[in-house]
């Protein structure tokens, strides 16, 4: 199994836990039964060892029995069989997280879509502490708190806002390479937190630019957490404006 599966297939259902949105039944039920099966692969053949054999073979021998013949000396001999196919676990466990992946697929819409509440509570936030924090950057405590009054409650409420969409950006991203269903890169990492036209994109020069909620924000950009046909489609509109050659009338 590759092994980001796992991990990736952990940072799902962590940004369900982290928000608080339940997890569709079907993911949480096929995740549990991916962590179930690939502990127990890992323990394929535990206590098979020689000595266990070699004990089980003399209590049947003691007992008058044949040992080719005895239950548990069949079990260990099996167990030794299925702990010497070193593939054995990665193949149970990949194909136990190959499940999750397709649940995850057949509800990509679904997952978003919950992900969205706890997005937009966040977008929501951030608008309104910019009208009373300003154009300041959100580590700036310094400069913000200055400010005085409730800043330091609107600062706050800010920061955990912003650590709220980090959080479902990365879990959507992961989302989006488990499922396969989009193909996020780095350079158009703005797109998957907000709605950006060709003008802002190339005003604010977001090509290649970290999203960071908060700065997202002071630029005006709006907040909103894509489906992945949406993003592709985002994505598809920058690329098109980007090829799209500059006539003389753009120039005057």
């Amino acid at each position: 199994m590759n092994i980001s599966d796992r991990t990736v297939a952990n940072q799902i259902l962590t940004t369900f836990k982290t928000t608080g949105i339940k997890a569709p039944k079907r993911l949480t039920d096929a995740a549990n039964r991916a962590t179930r099966l690939d502990a127990a692969a890992r323990n394929i053949g535990a206590g098979a060892g020689r000595d266990g054999l070699a004990v089980a073979v003399t209590v049947a021998l003691d007992a008058g029995r044949d040992p080719a013949a005895d239950p548990d000396v069949q079990r260990l001999l099996t167990g030794q069989q299925l702990a010497a196919n070193y593939n054995l676990a990665d193949e149970i466990t990949a194909a136990a997280y190959e499940a999750v992946r397709e649940v995850c697929r057949e509800h990509a819409d679904e997952i978003v879509l919950a992900w969205r509440k706890p997005f937009d509570k966040a977008a929501a936030t951030l608008t309104a502490a910019r009208s009373r924090i300003g154009s300041v950057p959100l580590e700036d405590s310094a400069e913000i708190l200055r400010q005085g009054g409730d800043v330091a409650d609107t600062w706050a409420a800010a920061q955990r806002a912003a650590a709220t969409i980090d959080t479902i950006a990365a879990g959507w991203y992961a989302l989006a390479t488990f499922t396969r269903l989009a193909q996020p890169t780095t350079r158009h990492r703005p797109l998957r937190i907000a709605e950006v036209d060709y003008d802002q994109w190339t005003e604010h020069g977001l090509t290649d630019a970290k999203a960071n909620p908060w700065t997202a924000v002071l630029a005006g950009l709006t907040l909103s957490l894509p489906s992945f046909s949406e993003y592709k489609r985002r994505v598809a509109a920058i690329e098109q404006a980007e090829r799209e050659p500059v006539t003389s009338a753009d120039i005057e």
